[in-house]
């Protein structure tokens, strides 16, 4: 599916195997003024760009989703009880917040930079009590 001329975006229906889906071609510009052609399939019938608006919304969820299994552990809750996995996610989605509130407060573009961020003083601070605590024991021979 091509884009003529100065057209942006285009939507075009298709039927494979008796279900119908749309898709959408729409030019844009990147933040580096270049053009790109991002093309979409959807079962949906919007326009070009309410798909790449639909999109942009789901991937915001989708990165919380990574987020919340890849540096918090949502994956790995081994608690058998419902209530207790209940708790589990809660806790989860309490940190994720967390980390919300630390990236506006810290001017940090994504939770996890502020992940690497609480990683880096935890190990400074390690090596500082570290050091203190052999600088305390002084080594005779």
């Amino acid at each position: 599916m091509r884009l003529v001329k100065n057209q942006r975006s285009k939507v075009v229906r298709g039927l494979w195997y008796g279900h119908n889906f749309f898709f959408s071609t729409v030019k844009r510009k990147n933040k580096n003024g270049e053009y790109s052609i991002v093309y979409q399939v959807s079962n949906m019938k919007k326009t070009a760009q309410e798909h790449v608006e639909i999109y942009r919304q789901r991937l915001v969820i989708e990165k919380v989703f990574r987020t919340t299994k890849q540096k918090l552990g949502l994956a790995h809750c081994a608690a058998r009880s419902l209530n207790k996995q209940k708790l589990y996610i809660y806790a989860v989605f309490t940190a994720y917040a967390f980390l919300e509130i630390e990236k506006t407060k810290k001017n940090k573009l994504n939770p996890e930079s502020v992940v690497s961020s609480l990683k880096n003083i935890k190990s400074e601070h390690v090596m500082n009590k570290r050091s203190l605590l052999i600088g305390n024991f002084a080594y005779v021979a």
